[in-house]
């Protein structure tokens, strides 16, 4: 199986990475710094259509890091855009794929919700 993962380099993106991969899957992982084999690089904000054509699953846990600074207005605006941008980035490639993926799973923080044990939340959900 072929996956492409945004945010590969993360804490939860690494781990999902070493996983395929142990299980035998082909992995692209979308980095800011490339720095192994099978690392393309990535700005988060576009994305060729040619990285998704032809793989079975896309995965995006892009974003700025949430612990990386405070969380000033400025800060704030950016991990918000940051998940924006690699989500539609995400979309607009796979638009212009010649065989798309069969899966596209799209994760982000949740963090707003607390915790809630195993409550399902959305967005109409109050913080």
């Amino acid at each position: 199986m072929k996956v492409v993962i945004g945010g590969a380099n993360g804490l939860i993106g690494s781990a999902l990475l070493r996983a395929l991969r142990a299980r035998g899957d082909e992995v692209v992982a979308l980095a800011r710094r490339p720095a192994a084999a099978g690392e393309v690089r990535w700005d988060g904000r576009t994305l060729p259509a040619s990285v998704l054509d032809g793989a079975d699953a896309a995965i995006n846990m892009s974003g700025a890091n949430i612990g990386a600074r405070r969380w000033t207005d400025a800060f704030k605006k950016e991990i918000a855009e940051s998940r924006v941008q690699s989500t539609r980035a995400f979309v607009e490639a796979m638009r212009g794929a010649r065989r798309k993926p069969r899966v596209f799973v799209n994760a982000s923080a949740v963090g707003v919700y607390g915790g809630r044990g195993d409550e399902e939340v959305t967005e109409a959900s109050p913080p």
